[in-house]
């Protein structure tokens, strides 16, 4: 899959990302996935090496990825991998697909072994010819210490990775980037218009209904995080226990001890150093703790009817 100026564009796009992208017209988060899902093609037609997906988890990114590989051109595939990798694994798996788009679905561990990076810093060259080599003291016949690599790669994570570690950033670099950072208003509107109208089990559509509006007030009034998935789980709680559900629910739906503490001191205290003091005294944690707890609750202040101009 070398990178070709005048390669034909792919015309066989998935019918089912079709559909998807005419349901998200007018949406607000409709730019988001336009992006990704022009950044995808991208990959296919050999335009682009790789491309790094990310964003929260639960969000559609494996689903909207796969679904717009599942029509690809005669002589095209792909391949999914998921879990942990060696740099031994990394390079067979390499050798074994090549020419096939693999996608790495929180694959993280290649980015945190500097063999890794190395290997895919290889197979994402610019370069029109990416020899990829691999050698070792120990001798395996089925594998060569070198090839041409000439796939392409996707990497989906919820991680951006935004780091000082020049391995990471020379992949990075190599990518093509896209990210779904959806706010809590656009997963509940994303759940209204895209999720609930489509049928789950042996669910109806008022109890999706029901079950979306208790989710709306639920994340509204605490600010807990919930994702796609979280939605999901409710209905299967409903479903299993509807005598109990709403006690599980609670559980499902609440805030971590931190978070919970981090949006009380919004509240309460209006000067940023001050507040930020009050949180590492009481948790005895550091700085840069706080500031990943703030990041994570920021979103979901607007719900709570906060001042969201002091939340900056």
């Amino acid at each position: 899959m070398n990178i070709d100026n005048d390669a034909p564009v792919h015309d066989k796009t998935s019918p089912e990302v079709d559909q998807f992208m005419e349901r998200v017209k007018g949406s607000s988060f409709e730019n988001q996935f336009a992006v990704l899902k022009d950044s995808i093609d991208l990959v296919k037609d050999g335009r682009a090496h790789a491309l790094l997906l990310f964003g929260d988890t639960g969000i559609g990114k494996t689903h909207f990825a796969e679904s717009s590989l599942s029509n690809l051109e005669e002589g095209l595939d792909y391949c999914f991998l998921r879990g942990h990798t060696t740099p031994t694994a990394l390079y067979q798996t390499l050798y074994e697909h090549n020419g096939e788009i693999l996608i790495f679905d929180d694959y993280d561990s290649v980015f945190h072994n500097a063999i890794s990076t190395g290997i895919l810093k290889a197979a994402l060259d610019n370069k029109y010819q990416r020899t990829v080599t691999y050698s070792t003291m120990r001798k395996n016949d089925a594998l060569p210490q070198q090839f041409t690599f000439n796939g392409g790669i996707i990497f989906i994570t919820n991680h951006s990775f935004r780091t000082d570690n020049s391995d990471i950033n020379a992949i990075k670099d190599r990518c093509h980037t896209a990210e779904i950072d959806l706010s809590p208003k656009q997963r509940i509107e994303f759940i209204e218009h895209i999720i609930m109208p489509e049928s789950y089990r042996d669910t109806t559509l008022e109890e999706r209904t029901q079950i979306l509006e208790f989710l709306r007030i639920t994340a509204g009034a605490t600010g807990a995080y919930f994702s796609f998935r979280t939605f999901f789980k409710l209905l299967d709680l409903y479903k299993g226990n509807p005598s109990n559900f709403k006690l599980h629910a609670a559980t499902l739906l609440k805030h971590s001890p931190e978070d919970a503490l981090c949006i009380k001191l919004y509240h309460a205290i209006k000067d940023k150093k001050e507040r930020r003091l009050a949180f590492m005294k009481e948790t005895g944690t550091s700085k840069r703790h706080y500031f990943d707890v703030r990041n994570r609750i920021i979103p979901f202040l607007p719900l709570l009817n906060s001042d969201v101009n002091n939340h900056k």
